[in-house]
């Protein structure tokens, strides 16, 4: 079996996992940081626009809330993401995304997850 078709296979099943509901994304302001949701545990997000469910980025942290504080530009974001054009795409285009998160036991289950959604799947920032 090739290494892609596998993965798109474990993808799959990574739907199947307790993820969360897709929510609308937060409006980029300065507040936004402040209570970002209450996710103070291990995970993994997922956002995708809305319209044509294209996946856009997946990523982890431990706790999932402080890395999702660093999606928009360092104006009303946390954190020292260095890819520039993500934060912009992210602000810029915020009304038309949703996300989702998946709750893990650990940042090492968390990661797990991310490597297969990201190989398994067509993403607008891989990284």
């Amino acid at each position: 079996m090739k290494v892609t078709k596998l993965l798109k296979t474990c993808a799959a099943k990574v739907e199947m996992l307790d993820w969360d509901e897709w929510q609308p994304m937060y409006a980029p302001t300065s507040e936004f940081g402040k209570g970002v949701f209450g996710f103070r545990y291990p995970g993994v997000y997922h956002i995708r626009l809305r319209e044509t469910k294209t996946d856009v980025i997946a990523g982890t942290g431990d706790p999932v809330a402080r890395r999702m504080r660093s999606w928009y530009i360092q104006e009303f974001a946390s954190g020292k993401r260095r890819n520039q054009r993500k934060r912009i795409f992210l602000t810029d285009n915020w009304r038309d995304l949703e996300y989702r998160i998946l709750k893990t036991s650990d940042i090492w289950e968390a990661k797990f997850v991310e490597g297969i959604l990201l190989g398994g799947n067509s993403f607008l920032f891989n990284t």
